[in-house]
């Protein structure tokens, strides 16, 4: 919501800021960041005060469960984590794993 003068000098003289809009919700000063939606007028200063917190985290896990393609350049504790895991599943698949039907065992044999 834009502020009237009154308001604007109010904050002015309390916190010492130029501000001249506030959050739709919450009330708090908007900076440079704010939260919009296409269609609607009113700005918010998060996700949580524009959605509310149920929506606002369903939309979290939604981006962490990012698909598609990797990224092309791994970071390099991503690069070593990766290296490791090959090692370890070609060792896996080199030494395989035998039933024990096929294992035979010494047993003592008397002459």
């Amino acid at each position: 919501m834009k502020l009237n003068t009154e308001q604007r000098n109010k904050v002015r003289e309390e916190h010492g800021i130029c501000c001249n809009e506030a959050c739709d919700r919450c009330g708090k000063m908007l900076n440079e960041v704010r939260w919009t939606r296409r269609g609607e007028s009113g700005e918010w200063c998060s996700r949580e005060c524009r959605d509310g917190l149920e929506k606002a985290q369903l939309i979290e896990v939604r981006i962490a469960i990012r698909a598609g393609r990797p990224r092309l350049r791994l970071s390099k504790q991503d690069r070593t984590v990766r290296r490791r895991q090959q090692i370890r599943e070609a060792v896996r698949n080199h030494r395989g794993r035998r039933n024990s039907a096929d294992v035979i065992k010494n047993t003592l044999v008397s002459i």
